[in-house]
């Protein structure tokens, strides 16, 4: 689940009643989008629309955050520390044992990224 922190996209999740479940709006292994216009070039023609609410104020990869488990844990790193969201629950989150992958951090089992043929599309 992806909650962005941009009043306009959480203006559309609440009239849409619904949460995000989306990968991130870049390939596999390519640093993580900071405008609208580092989304169109890297995804090209793949998608209809880009939102651009602006420049993104942390710049740097999600926190995957494991909330199956009774306490939840960090699997990766991200805008969002521990302590954040230690201060939001109330409690301390596990620590992952070491030999845990990190999403994202095996091998790869999806294809090389593919080259723009064509300009992006403006939305």
């Amino acid at each position: 689940m992806r909650v962005p922190d941009h009043p306009v996209a959480l203006a559309l999740l609440s009239a849409f009643g619904g949460g995000v479940t989306a990968s991130s709006a870049n390939r596999f292994g390519s640093v993580s989008p900071t405008t609208a216009d580092h989304v169109r070039a890297e995804l090209c023609d793949a998608v209809d629309f880009v939102l651009d609410g602006g420049p993104c104020e942390v710049g740097v990869e999600s926190t995957i955050v494991d909330a199956t488990a009774e306490i939840p844990s960090i699997l990766r790193p991200g805008g969002v520390t521990r302590e954040d969201l230690q201060a939001v629950l109330g409690f301390p989150l596990a620590v992952p044992p070491p030999e845990q992958p990190c999403p994202g951090a095996g091998p790869a089992s999806v294809p090389l990224r593919a080259a723009c043929t064509g300009r992006p599309r403006r939305a």
